[in-house]
């Protein structure tokens, strides 16, 4: 009676571990993540992009009317360009932040609070502007999507500073 206990108990495990594991490595929809995580993930992508430019070209952001060219080489494929949850046809849904462009990064003060790129209201091939036009209401539960000076990139739900000084 016990090897037969002990032989459905073993086959119990096994059957909770097949169903654990089909859920946890299923394929998922997207590269995996949710448009909220997708659009963040490119946010940060883009300031992981601006900071590799700044290095080159020694702290000098690009002209802001040709941000999207001049970033070209430094992110992987166009789709880091496009928030999944914008339905327009546009190249980019992201804007750069117009007061920066041609600018020295030390002209910054406080870096980790001006943004550089952020969900732009109005989609197109070079978003720029400024606060005025950030896509309301947000994309994503009532926020945007903000890359910031320092290169980090953040969630929000109120507009932060873009101003440089």
């Amino acid at each position: 009676m016990r090897i037969w206990t002990l032989l459905v108990v073993v086959c119990a495990v096994i059957v909770v571990l097949a169903l654990v594991v089909r859920v946890l490595f299923r394929p998922r929809e997207s590269g995996g993540l949710d448009p909220h995580s997708r659009c963040l993930s490119n946010v940060k992508n883009l300031s992981l992009a601006i900071q590799m430019y700044l290095a080159d070209y020694d702290d000098w952001f690009p002209d802001a009317n040709q941000w999207v060219a001049a970033l070209s080489e430094y992110y992987k494929n166009e789709d880091v360009l496009r928030c999944p949850e914008d339905g327009s046809a546009a190249l980019c849904s992201y804007g750069m932040n117009e007061d920066l462009g041609g600018i020295a990064l030390e002209a910054i003060a406080r870096q980790a609070e001006v943004v550089v790129f952020f969900e732009a209201a109005q989609s197109g091939d070079n978003p720029i502007g400024g606060p005025g036009d950030v896509v309301s209401p947000g994309r994503h539960w009532g926020g945007s999507h903000y890359g910031f000076a320092d290169g980090h990139a953040a969630w929000s739900e109120q507009i932060p500073s873009f101003a440089a000084e």
